[in-house]
């Protein structure tokens, strides 16, 4: 396995350097899809406003002479959000620079506006507040431009031509940030700071405006933040620890060769009647050496294996972390403390993997995903065999989604030849129920059932009869 370095300097965000806390990675999950839904109602809610068809939530106080108006915050920082109308008033918001919301009702003497702004709902000074025709001609400055990728994924190349270098692949729906125009190409930023060119026609342009944040949800962000930042930190940890036991390894078997070369010179001296003290001395120093690198060897590769493996599932955390930080980023008022975090992770690649550990990478990514009877997808949810039907897809190869039918697919191995990438069919009598994918450690990946989703197992976790067959070459 060669070893390789060739990634993007780390990128961590400025600012973050409290303690860390813990994250529960469902949890977070589930977090992470009660925000996407609030986003969603904030977003709907926003796009009525300016279009001037929002009447305002039943029972809400509104201005008399009209049912709703857009404002923006002039503050030059944040202008907090209180519950009653007075600089004694309970924080219970910020609302920054050139975020938008709704006057619903003004106090008598002026001086503040009850307003609706994102999810939160308070008083904020009139003073430091753009209303009317001046909110209007601030709507376009208090806007960012942004892009939606539309086809399952698009590249992103490093100059607007298709010759060019492709620097990324983003997914579909990933939001990018607008960086510039020329021709049929667009310049953007992706949400792992890549910066680069997309074709114009791979994607959907809108116009995001912040809102005002609940403390709470900036602590929240803060948190998953500081969170990816430790998982990162711990994963390239364990990488260059793995790095450093294959280093050790290859010694021992660089030793254990040249073990083996003295060897045959002793041997072959001994073989043409040169029997001198110093060839037999020769020859049974090199048993010796021989003898004591290849078990040396044994326990570094058997330790390099472990740190390897303990190595990829943090990458598997790390990654999961990540992507909740870079949502809760996403969701983020412009100014806000963390709105310009990126990434934590600096996506470097330590080892040149072969095509089974590519493919074992790319499968382990979708851990914590559901699982679905009959499903067909990698991210809303799937059973086994379309689990694995569908990340050997992505590798070129078909299969049928139906684990007996699998089963008649490639070449049959023993368990003693494993691979990562290799199949796992799991039998009872003569019926092939399940299957999975071998990591390597003893560990599969797999769509396990309705209670855990895609997960890791021992491979001998079950008591049925075990298959395993190879597909790649």
């Amino acid at each position: 396995m060669t070893v390789v370095r060739k990634g993007s300097p780390r990128l961590i965000l400025a600012g973050i350097q409290r303690s860390i806390g813990r994250m529960g990675l469902f949890s977070e999950d589930i977090k992470l899809r009660s925000r996407k839904h609030r986003a969603a109602i904030s977003f709907l809610t926003g796009f009525f406003l300016l279009l001037g068809m929002y009447t305002g939530a039943a029972g809400a106080p509104v201005l008399e002479k009209e049912s709703s108006a857009v404002c923006i915050s002039l503050a030059e920082d944040y202008l907090n959000v209180r519950k009653t109308p007075s600089v004694n008033g309970m924080i219970i918001g910020k609302w920054y620079r050139y975020s938008i919301g709704t006057i619903l009702k003004e106090t008598e003497d002026g001086e503040w506006l009850w307003i609706r702004s994102g999810d939160v709902r308070g008083y904020v000074s009139a003073s430091l507040t753009a209303t009317g025709e001046e909110a209007q001609n601030l709507m376009e400055e208090a806007g960012e431009r942004i892009a939606q990728v539309i086809p399952d994924s698009a590249k992103v190349y490093d100059s607007p031509e298709e010759n060019g270098n492709v620097v990324a692949v983003v997914s579909e729906s990933t939001f990018l940030r607008v960086t510039g125009e020329e021709n049929d190409w667009t310049g953007i930023i992706t949400p792992y700071g890549m910066e680069g060119w997309i074709r114009t026609d791979e994607i959907r342009f809108s116009t995001a405006y912040s809102h005002a944040e609940t403390l709470e949800t900036e602590e929240e962000r803060i948190k998953a933040q500081e969170s990816a930042v430790s998982f990162a930190e711990k994963e390239s940890s364990l990488w260059e620890e793995a790095r450093e036991a294959l280093l050790d390894a290859e010694e021992y078997k660089v030793a254990f060769m040249e073990a083996q070369m003295v060897r045959e010179e002793a041997v072959a001296a001994l073989k043409e009647g040169k029997k001198t003290s110093q060839k037999a001395a020769d020859l049974k120093n090199a048993l010796q050496e021989q003898k004591s690198a290849k078990r040396s060897a044994q326990e570094a590769e058997a330790d390099a294996e472990k740190k390897v493996a303990q190595a990829q599932k943090a990458s598997i955390r790390a990654q999961a972390a990540e992507r909740v930080a870079i949502e809760e980023t996403r969701l983020a008022p412009h100014g806000a403390p963390g709105s310009d975090f990126v990434t934590t992770r600096d996506h470097t690649v330590y080892f040149e993997p072969s095509l089974g550990e590519e493919l074992v990478n790319y499968a382990c990514q979708f851990v914590g995903n559901p699982y679905v009877w009959g499903g067909e997808s990698l991210t809303n949810g799937c059973d086994c065999s379309g689990f694995t039907m569908l990340v050997y897809a992505k590798y070129g190869i078909t299969l049928p989604h139906f684990a007996q039918s699998q089963a008649a697919y490639g070449e049959l191995i023993r368990e003693e030849d494993l691979q990562p990438g290799d199949l796992v069919f799991f039998q009872s009598g003569n019926y092939i129920y399940h299957v999975a994918i071998y990591i390597g450690n003893d560990t599969i990946v797999h769509a396990a059932g309705h209670s855990v989703g895609i997960c890791f197992s021992n491979l001998h976790y079950s008591s049925a009869k075990l298959i395993f067959r190879r597909l790649l070459q």
